[in-house]
């Protein structure tokens, strides 16, 4: 968890930018992840991606699946 902690509310924090991204929170960029199952149990989890979310808009993963 302190990795994902450390690339995500870490950093925006780092950057000076709390107040615009790093945690999800009403009216920030919506920038996101959606897993399957909880990293913080185990963190091969980040490799079963549900959803994406980029700038607000949810990506085709399908279009993306040879990666």
């Amino acid at each position: 968890m302190e990795a994902l902690t450390a690339a995500t509310g870490t950093a925006a924090g780092f950057l000076y930018r709390s107040d615009e991204f790093g945690t999800l929170r009403p009216g920030l960029k919506a920038d996101l992840v959606v897993l399957n199952a909880d990293p913080s149990r185990e963190i091969s989890a980040v490799r079963n991606v549900n959803r994406v979310m980029v700038g607000g808009v949810w990506i085709d993963l399908a279009k993306y699946s040879r990666y």
